[in-house]
């Protein structure tokens, strides 16, 4: 064999090896997502993420309103409407 067939040879080998690894690299891929599936809790939905949020900006507004922060308080009870009006519709 000639140095030139040795390479072609080679670079046969190397693009087989790449590509049976390209796809053992997807399976793996694929059991991993679906095993992390397994173990990722199941998404609040928008009411509970929503309330929660209510909650925090509430909060928010109660200190301010403590510190005297009126602009602060401003801010906060407009994203409480918001937040209030996205309630209501669902």
């Amino acid at each position: 064999m000639t140095d030139k067939q040795i390479e072609q040879m080679a670079i046969r080998v190397a693009d087989i090896v790449i590509q049976a690894l390209d796809e053992k690299q997807r399976q793996w891929d694929n059991d991993l997502i679906a095993d992390l599936q397994e173990f990722v809790p199941p998404a609040q939905d928008e009411e509970q993420v929503l309330l929660a949020e209510l909650a925090k900006l509430m909060t928010l507004l109660d200190s301010y309103l403590k510190d005297e922060d009126y602009t602060k308080c401003a801010i906060i009870q407009k994203e409480i409407i918001k937040i209030e009006t996205k309630l209501n519709n669902i």
